[in-house]
């Protein structure tokens, strides 16, 4: 008997070389269990500049003339590929929602069922900041997806005033079983420079912004610093528009208060989470952070603030700490205890790993996708009769 023929998915997002929270995300999903059964074509839409120095100072008409280019780019790419759904991932960014939108409105003028993931950001909270008539827009736009994709149920809740709730699904963020859990720590750690007996803190972050609680952390950090000797600080990506953070970074390298690794290739990035003791994020706001997920994954206990969809993998004292947001005092706290109990720390890390692998490991997240691009396909089908 012939064998059925794979669906074709056109995947559009941010994919590596580029750094982020999507672009990991799309790694993972182009080298999970569901590339034997469909044939995933991946488009990039984001410019390969970005976090870079370049891509800031990008002015508004370069940015458009790019994503101009880029919206012909794909038309020539789906009539070429002829995919059976449209899967676009995205975020609610002052560019990124917009470009996106785009790529949305033209799957749709060509009869094409499309997932519209959103992978950062809150409804409610990003349309009540845009003028009415952008919000409008957005939302008539949004409401042309087949289905919206977010990644935890308060980030399905900013939909309800919208009338789009009923047609938004929090879907799986997916990760690998494991990072390089047996692999050579120290040998790790020499090569990024940190020193043989530390306890490493690490913070991840494609961009270093403000609302990632960037001068929180290093607030606790000079709060603990002097009574933990052995504690390290080290940040892992870089790039920001906020100039306070830019100095205050400087200003605590040249102290020798922490390590800059810069930005990483994800396979280094990989190789550094299981060689670090703790990992930290205190953003303002976030929707289900793979960076969270990863650190889980390799083993460390993490301690993050209670927004998004954290508060699904935190479970605080348990596999890690949650903390308000901007409470320098309790981070600073929280983080002083791990330092001071490694038993602690490693009692967290494994309860992290059994609750991350038994809800998103790969297999389990890529089966939810499945279920849901043959439902798309299938609703394409009896639509276009």
């Amino acid at each position: 008997m012939p064998h059925p023929k794979k669906l074709k998915i056109a995947v559009l997002g941010t994919f590596p070389p580029i750094r982020g929270g999507i672009a990991t995300f799309l790694h993972h999903l182009m080298e999970s269990p569901l590339h034997r059964d469909y044939v995933l074509l991946k488009f990039q839409t984001m410019s390969r500049k970005q976090g870079t120095v370049d891509y800031f100072r990008e002015s508004v008409p370069e940015k458009m003339l790019r994503v101009l280019w880029d919206l012909g780019r794909y038309l020539w790419f789906a009539e070429r590929q002829r995919p059976d759904a449209v899967h676009i991932n995205t975020s609610f960014g002052a560019w990124s929602l917009w470009r996106d939108l785009a790529y949305l409105f033209l799957s749709k003028a060509m009869r094409k069922p499309v997932l519209f993931q959103i992978q950062g950001g809150i409804a409610d909270q990003f349309l009540e900041k845009q003028p009415v008539w952008k919000r409008r827009i957005a939302v008539s736009l949004m409401k042309r997806a087949d289905r919206i994709g977010v990644c935890s149920k308060i980030q399905r809740d900013g939909f309800s005033i919208y009338g789009l709730r009923d047609r938004v699904l929090v879907l799986p963020n997916m990760v690998p079983a494991n990072l390089n859990l047996d692999q050579n720590r120290q040998a790790v750690r020499d090569a990024f420079r940190i020193p043989r007996r530390a306890v490493v803190l690490l913070f991840v972050s494609a961009q270093f912004h403000r609302a990632k609680g960037v001068l929180e952390l290093l607030d606790a950090f000079s709060r603990i610093k002097p009574l933990n000797s052995k504690a390290v600080l080290v940040m892992a990506g870089g790039g920001s528009q906020d100039k306070d953070v830019l100095d205050r970074l400087a200003r605590e390298q040249k102290n020798g208060s922490l390590i800059l690794t810069g930005h990483l290739p994800l396979e280094s990035l990989e190789r550094l989470l299981p060689a670090a003791d703790i990992f930290i994020l205190p953003s303002y706001a976030e929707g289900l952070p793979l960076c969270v997920m990863e650190a889980m994954a390799a083993g460390l206990p993490v301690i993050a603030t209670p927004v998004g969809g954290i508060p699904d993998l935190i479970e605080d004292g348990t596999n890690g700490y949650l903390v308000p947001v901007r409470d320098v005092k309790l981070l600073a706290d929280r983080m002083s205890r791990l330092i001071r109990n490694s038993r602690l720390r490693k009692q967290m890390g494994e309860n992290g790993i059994e609750t991350l692998l038994s809800r998103y490991g790969k297999a389990v997240a890529a089966k939810t996708y499945d279920d849901l691009y043959q439902t798309l396909v299938r609703g394409s089908h009896v639509s276009n009769r």
